[in-house]
């Protein structure tokens, strides 16, 4: 299973994205340092004959963004951490996926093999009752009967077989490989959670809804470093008169006094902290009654699980091939033979879909240990 979610991480394209967005993110860091845009002129006054004032060349830089960096950068440097949080949390999906799905493919392999065991079983119980219907020990409905339950568990085992390929191709969706793995029969798991060690508050769950409030706040302060004054800076070479050797030059501020737009960005960036603040405080909430929803499933799921592996499954065994051996000595007849069969798929089964939701349990309270 490690192996499996290792492979995952290595290969699986939305964790590359998700990378990939990191990187987005610290190139538009470079963003903030906004020194306007650069004008190259030339122009004259009072020109009349060769008289007059001629600038040969000009050189302007207009909205120069002086008190914009500081909370431009501060922004961005809140979006690159969401990124990288972004990225955590999807490794952490990615990893829950890739177990459910290696889980899936165990359990299908564990019902494949319990068919086929019955398969087997029932191949000899056939021979059996044909031997008995020939001394005429048995009635034609008995062995008919017999013969129809032998085909059942046939068709069974041809069913768990497909569904245990399909598993396969699921789990091997997630590995992205040229190679195609199969499942061990080891159940690679921890027998022991301490939950005590966990940290919800270190969880990306948990710190993705903080940074969207933090992101939120430097995004305010970004749209009112809009409303402060930008630079404008104008400089040139002039002749004068025919006279060469004079300079021009222009400073200057630009507020944006009657601006609509940047007002509006302000509020908008308000009202967006303040939304960001109360998901926060719903999210932390959710988080937390999840994992106590997890806590309580794990722990019912690992009782039950552990009770059929210790009581129920040594005994099934015994069932399994005990009623054939009865049945081929006369000890028991048809009938007991087959609800015996019966009582020990069933109890199987039960245990099989115990130890499937032990393990999603398992994962499911893995995926907050952070």
């Amino acid at each position: 299973m490690q192996e499996a979610v290792k492979l995952a991480k290595e290969n699986y394209p939305s964790l590359k994205q998700r990378q990939l967005e990191i990187d987005k993110q610290q190139q538009l860091k470079e963003t903030a340092f906004d020194f306007g845009t650069t004008q190259i002129f030339t122009g004259g006054e009072e020109i009349n004959n060769g008289t007059g004032i001629y600038t040969t060349i000009g050189v302007g830089q207009s909205n120069i963004d002086v008190f914009g960096i500081s909370p431009k950068r501060k922004l961005q440097e809140q979006r690159i951490q969401l990124a990288q949080k972004a990225f955590q949390l999807s490794e952490l999906d990615l990893e829950l996926e890739v177990k459910k799905a290696w889980a899936n493919a165990l359990q299908s392999k564990r019902k494949y093999i319990l068919y086929k065991e019955l398969d087997s079983i029932y191949a000899n119980f056939e021979k059996a009752v044909a031997l008995n219907y020939e001394v005429e020990a048995i009635s034609r409905l008995e062995y008919s009967a017999a013969k129809n339950q032998a085909l059942q568990i046939q068709n069974k085992f041809m069913q768990s077989k497909s569904e245990y390929a399909i598993a396969l191709q699921q789990l091997n969706l997630w590995l992205v490989s040229n190679e195609f793995y199969t499942v061990s029969d080891e159940i690679d798991i921890e027998s022991e959670i301490n939950v005590e060690s966990f940290s919800l508050e270190a969880h990306p769950l948990y710190t993705i809804s903080q940074l969207q409030v933090t992101e939120a706040e430097a995004n305010y302060r970004a749209a009112k470093a809009e409303n402060l004054p930008k630079f404008n800076l104008q400089g040139g070479l002039q002749k004068v008169n025919g006279n060469t050797g004079f300079y021009t030059y222009q400073a200057g501020i630009s507020i944006p006094f009657l601006s609509g737009t940047t007002k509006a960005q302000v509020r908008t960036a308000k009202i967006d902290r303040q939304i960001a603040e109360s998901n926060m405080q719903f999210k932390q909430k959710e988080v937390q009654s999840k994992f106590n929803q997890t806590k309580e499933n794990y722990q019912k799921w690992k009782t039950s699980w552990l009770f059929y592996k210790n009581e129920v499954l040594p005994l099934i065994k015994e069932q399994k091939t005990g009623a054939l051996f009865a049945y081929r000595e006369g000890e028991i007849d048809y009938t007991a033979f087959t609800q015996l069969i019966k009582e020990a798929i069933q109890s199987e089964l039960e245990a099989q879909t115990a130890l499937a939701n032990y393990l999603e349990s398992t994962f499911q309270l893995q995926y907050f240990n952070q």
